[in-house]
């Protein structure tokens, strides 16, 4: 699961149906104007609003059901959140894993998701796995929610961070990108001062026409990822951010105990 924080511009067409329903999440996503997970039933009627746009947007194309969200927290036994535990959701359909935010939460769309409609069964584990004293913890649920407590350890803060930069490199940004690099800097300075000791990673990825996404893998020099930001050109004006998107999520994300941010 990574944190994803996004513009309004609206991407280019994408091909795949992977890459189609996660343009639909991008096109109806209130971006910054409401939590969509803290405000779930606005953005479940904003998205009912706004789909039959983007059904005429892409021919072919049935928005997905978004009604049936599932919920999962996970904690320790003092109530504390359990940043990015695993948990392995299952239906009689399918079996899963995926990690939990640094919240210790999953938000899972069943339907959408491939699990079918029906129970879910949950176990969730330390990003480590169990060992020693911890006892895993299992639930199930048919509803909207469930809380799931790991006995016998206690969550950890993550120890490490990746963090990747999306921009958008079309012609309208060209005052914008040399502002973007010095930004990054600063955003990134300021997050290992709060952070001291936490392993931070830094990747790129610019985007103009379909075909024309460079991508700049996950590094510890912040100041490198800087100046290959400052050093790109403009052009085109189709906003390819789905393949962006796509190059974005191949990089050599760490597991674990990691906190994974994306800004779009």
């Amino acid at each position: 699961q990574i944190c994803v924080f996004r513009n309004h511009n609206r991407p280019s067409r994408p091909s795949s149906h992977a890459s189609r329903l996660l343009h639909y999440f991008l096109f109806i996503g209130s971006a910054g104007d409401v939590d969509d997970n803290l405000n779930f039933g606005h953005f479940v009627g904003y998205a009912n609003r706004t789909s039959p746009s983007v059904e005429a947007y892409e021919p072919g194309f049935s928005a997905p059901d978004l009604s049936d969200r599932v919920m999962v927290s996970v904690q320790d036994a003092t109530g504390a959140h359990f940043p990015c535990a695993s948990i392995t959701a299952s239906s009689d359909q399918l079996t899963k894993t995926f990690p939990a935010g640094t919240n210790g939460m999953l938000y899972l769309f069943p339907t959408l998701d491939g699990f079918g409609p029906g129970m879910l069964t949950f176990t969730a584990v330390p990003p480590g796995g169990c060992s020693g004293e911890c006892v895993a913890a299992t639930g199930s649920t048919g509803s909207a929610g469930i809380s799931l407590v790991i006995e016998g350890v206690d969550g950890e803060l993550p120890s490490a961070l990746d963090v990747v930069f999306v921009v958008d490199a079309t012609g309208s940004m060209d005052d914008e990108i040399a502002y973007l690099a010095t930004e990054l800097t600063s955003v990134m300075d300021r997050v290992q001062e709060a952070i001291p000791g936490v392993d931070i990673r830094v990747g790129l990825t610019v985007y103009r026409n379909p075909g024309m996404t460079l991508a700049y893998g996950l590094s510890k020099s912040i100041s490198e990822r800087a100046d290959d930001l400052r050093q790109q050109g403009v052009g085109g004006s189709l906003e390819a951010m789905i393949e962006a998107l796509d190059a974005a999520l191949e990089m050599d994300w760490r597991g674990g105990n990691t906190a994974r941010v994306m800004f779009v």
